[in-house]
């Protein structure tokens, strides 16, 4: 009786399983047909979110390389108005 029942749950594990793969392969190709646009419409939240966070790290690491220029153009100025002596 127990081999039967193991036979029936390994029979319903493989149909779960050919079930699962055939959808998944269903979505893959659906997700793969959409356009640019249609995917921006379907994902707003995760579009604008992505946008945003690239964007901050973006802004963030021109800020860093501004300050540097910064620095580099005052120390550059410094050098080139060197007080001059009287004689």
């Amino acid at each position: 009786m127990a081999s039967k029942e193991i036979e029936a749950v390994k029979a319903a594990a493989e149909h779960v399983e050919h079930d699962a793969h055939k959808d998944a392969k269903i979505a893959s190709e659906q997700e793969h047909a959409t356009t640019l646009w249609q995917a921006l419409k379907t994902n707003k939240k995760s579009a604008l979110w992505s946008a945003a966070i690239s964007l901050t790290i973006i802004m963030y690491e021109a800020q860093t390389v501004l300050r540097a220029i910064s620095i580099i153009v005052s120390s550059h100025t410094i050098l080139i108005q060197a007080p001059q002596t009287c004689s």
